[in-house]
């Protein structure tokens, strides 16, 4: 079944074995590559990741991997399964905001419109990563969007403009967007890395 919590849907998850009641065999080592297709109703932009971790007596904080759009829908990542053993994944995505602005800006820059009000709209959403990224104590992050938001404060202007589409404050808004309405799959789907002597 999809997931469709927050409206945007995960379907075809990869690697699975019998609907993800068994764990996926590999090799420690060597990278496994996860793959779903992810996708929503309207033009917004998407963001994913694949949340993992190994299973241990002791109890771990779940690693994210970013995942990668490659065309007609379909998401990828890779994990580095170093050690051998039984871990865990999952996949949550979700509307990146910041990044559906900076597409909406530039089309509007391209036609000639006046972007003011849409500039004020773009400090708002860095505000918010910029507080969230704070939280997470990530502070790099934090003051390239705090910068970024003071940029796009000043109003209208050539400088004004290329802060806003700079790569670098892109990447840190979506790495720190707003999650409430994110997707997540309801259960973890498993694989166990084999040393790599134990697969001959």
């Amino acid at each position: 079944m999809p997931e469709r919590r927050g409206s945007t849907i995960i379907e075809n998850v990869q690697p699975q074995l019998d609907g993800g009641r068994f764990p996926v065999k590999r090799v420690a080592g060597e990278p496994v590559r996860v793959t779903a297709d992810i996708f929503k109703e309207g033009h917004d932009d998407l963001a994913a990741v694949v949340r993992w971790r190994q299973l241990t007596p002791q109890a771990t904080e779940p690693r994210e991997e970013p995942m990668r759009f490659v065309g007609n829908d379909v998401w990828e990542a890779d994990l580095p399964l170093t050690g051998h053993g039984l871990y865990a994944f999952s996949i949550e995505a979700w509307p990146d905001s910041f990044r559906t602005w900076v597409h909406e800006l530039k089309r509007k820059v391209d036609v000639g419109r006046d972007v003011s009000s849409e500039l004020l709209e773009g400090s708002v959403l860095l505000d918010g990563a910029a507080t969230r990224a704070e939280t997470a104590g990530v502070r790099a992050d934090a003051e390239r969007l705090r910068h970024g938001q003071k940029a796009l404060l000043a109003g209208q202007s050539p400088a004004t403009l290329s802060a806003a589409f700079d790569p670098g404050l892109v990447a840190a808004a979506s790495r720190h967007a707003d999650r409430v309405v994110a997707t997540r799959l309801d259960r973890e789907l498993r694989i166990f890395a084999e040393r790599k002597r134990a697969v001959f």
